[in-house]
């Protein structure tokens, strides 16, 4: 059985919707990982009476 054009196409854009979601997550990743980082460095470097 060969599949019709039109379910060949739904499963191609179900598949780029699906990557697209991967990307977003990963990107809101790296995002959350930036801001640890970044937290981290203002944390450490600032003077121990400013930080809180």
């Amino acid at each position: 059985m060969m599949p019709t054009s039109s379910s060949l196409g739904r499963d191609q854009r179900s598949s780029i919707y699906i990557e697209r979601q991967i990307n977003v997550r990963i990107f809101l990743l790296e995002l959350e990982r930036n801001k640890i980082k970044t937290w981290w460095f203002l944390l450490l470097n600032h003077p121990r009476s400013e930080s809180f």
